[in-house]
């Protein structure tokens, strides 16, 4: 089997270490995992730019909630997606619908207008609401997105593998798609090698260092590592 990267999901530049030590091939920055991640900051964004060396991608998402956005919305991605473009990130992690729950069309008409082809995009996992996966792959692949990031449907390792193997024939590799969110390492091996998906979306639920409101929530980094060791055996 093919190499598989490794991409690491973080709010904070702790994280960023542990993706420099253990050698995780790319991150996504984002802020409040507890809604499913929201537009980091500025800054987090420009530590980790001057201090990973490999890919970065950022989510834009400006609020919690649904992904069906107003057009005051719409223009607050794209001035976020350029002020970070101005710290060299051109990756960026994003997701629009409209009722109905089809992908907005009109949006990455736009984005593609404003920003060009040569900016990567990943759509995030506001593609598990679609309706219509044929017609949402079809639109993807109309505007060029790189990546898609999706999670299992399903109560089982068998049956999640299932409905990624047929993400997998729909998209023929573009967009590349991403096995993200609840990944965990037990029975990872086995559903990276039936599925042939070649790249491992992870983060790890953070966990309070004490009992007060305001404390530290630390990640299980322990659970990041038994991710990457099953990422290595399914590449072997």
């Amino acid at each position: 089997m093919s190499r598989i990267s490794s991409e690491l999901c973080l709010t904070d530049y702790d994280a960023l270490e542990f993706a420099n030590n253990y050698g995780v091939d790319g991150i996504e920055i984002c802020s409040d995992l507890s809604c499913g991640g929201l537009t980091p900051s500025i800054g987090l964004v420009k530590k980790c730019t001057e201090n990973f060396k490999g890919e970065i991608s950022v989510l834009i998402r400006p609020r919690k909630g649904d992904f069906i956005y107003s057009k005051v919305e719409k223009s607050i991605i794209f001035e976020d997606i350029s002020a970070f473009q101005d710290l060299g990130v051109y990756c960026f992690v994003i997701g629009a619908l409209v009722d109905g729950n089809a992908i907005d069309e009109t949006f990455l008409y736009e984005l593609r207008e404003e920003f060009g082809y040569q900016t990567k995009l990943c759509f995030h996992r506001a593609f598990e609401a679609v309706p219509d996966v044929e017609e949402a792959m079809r639109i993807l692949k109309k505007y060029k997105v790189q990546r898609l990031l999706c999670s299992g449907r399903n109560k089982s390792p068998m049956e999640d593998a299932i409905h990624f193997k047929r993400l997998m024939e729909l998209s023929s590799g573009e967009p590349q798609i991403i096995a993200g969110g609840g990944i965990r390492a037990i029975g990872l091996v086995d559903f990276l090698k039936e599925t042939s998906v070649d790249r491992v979306h992870f983060s790890a639920i953070p966990k309070s260092d004490s009992n007060q409101q305001n404390s530290r929530e630390i990640p299980h980094y322990d659970t990041f590592v038994s991710i990457l060791d099953a990422i290595h055996l399914a590449s072997i």
